[in-house]
């Protein structure tokens, strides 16, 4: 089964391809002209002074302003901050750590002429970049369509399970469906070796040296006490992160445990560059994803046993419209145990 697509759902806006172009307040609309001529693909300037963001103006606001009537003997050899105060902007900055979903729905509750105009996002602190509002729901739609095959991929993992396949192979296909339900930058599944865990299969990693220890590991020790996913956001600021440090430092990561009974014997870790943290929802699928790494883990005759209860499920909550907050739910069994949200 292939399961690996080109296409990576983005965790949050700032996954998506942006332009940085932009230009003091000052400088002369002709230099501004002379940039989108020869950069096609950009959708507008930015005006910034300072770190502060006064405005943007699309490219096609530009040129349809300096085709009117003296529009070019008005404004070409003027500073562009002279364009910019005869046109209505928008200075508003989007942070780079929301949804697409999010900041399509904020678009389009922009003023009727301004709806499908270019998206500032606010990367780091005064540090802009600018989304084309069509590149924005290309990539909604693709996360959509997605999420469509989630089921019949999952199904397959089942039926490769149950033939007993190659373990690499059904884990290295589970890191890649999962991702398709719950975006993520970094995934990884780590099984126990004596006191530790080691990395069997990963995603966003350029290498498999990852080893974590169990003894005297308060995570551990967390995962394996409340049997549930745990998340844990701005890793880099926590002292009990320094065992964990082989995963990187990210702004939010997930962990479920994969038990036999009360023995730790894996775990599914996710990771995020963003802010972003992973929702019930997002939990819950990962649950199910999870209990399949535990299938296959566990002998033969408690695999089949387990098979034999697993109804497939899925929920659909509003999704196909690409401003619409669509979620999927996968429910893998009916033992799936309903988490307190904590945080």
């Amino acid at each position: 089964m292939n399961t690996i697509d080109n296409f990576i759902p983005p965790v949050s806006v700032a996954d998506l391809p942006a332009d940085s172009f932009s230009v003091g307040p000052d400088i002369l609309t002709e230099e501004v002209v002379r940039y989108l001529d020869n950069n096609p693909n950009a959708p507008g300037v930015m005006i910034v002074l300072q770190g502060k963001l006064f405005g943007v103006i699309t490219r096609q606001k530009l040129f349809e302003r300096l085709g009117h009537r003296y529009g070019i003997e008005l404004f070409l050899r003027k500073p562009i901050r002279e364009l910019m105060e005869s046109m209505r902007t928008n200075a508003r900055a989007l942070d780079a750590q929301i949804r697409i979903e999010d900041a399509i729905q904020q678009a389009m509750a922009r003023h009727e002429e301004d709806t499908y105009d270019p998206i500032v996002i606010e990367y780091e602190k005064d540090k802009f970049r600018l989304v084309d509002m069509k590149v924005m729901l290309i990539h909604q739609s693709r996360t959509v369509l997605n999420l469509s095959d989630v089921v019949g991929k999952l199904e397959s993992i089942d039926r490769m399970i149950v033939l007993e396949s190659d373990p690499g192979e059904i884990f290295q296909n589970i890191l890649h469906v999962l991702r398709q339900s719950v975006p993520y930058h970094q995934g990884a599944i780590l099984i126990r070796n004596g006191n530790q865990l080691e990395a069997t299969q990963t995603v966003g990693y350029d290498h498999l040296d990852i080893k974590i220890p169990i003894q005297k590991n308060p995570i551990i020790e967390a995962l394996t006490t409340h049997r549930q996913p745990i998340q844990i956001e701005k890793t880099g600021l926590i002292s009990t992160w320094e065992s964990w440090q082989p995963l990187g430092l990210p702004a939010a990561w997930l962990g479920v445990p994969i038990l036999r009974e009360k023995e730790l014997i894996g775990l599914l870790s996710m990771s995020r560059n963003v802010l972003r943290h992973f929702t019930q929802e997002e939990k819950l699928n990962c649950l199910a994803f999870s209990q399949r790494i535990q299938d296959v883990l566990l002998a033969p005759p408690q695999v089949a046993a387990r098979e034999s209860q697993r109804p497939v499920r899925v929920e659909w909550d509003g999704l196909g419209h690409p401003a619409s907050r669509g979620k999927l739910y996968i429910v893998g069994y009916n033992s799936i145990p309903q988490m307190e949200h904590k945080e």
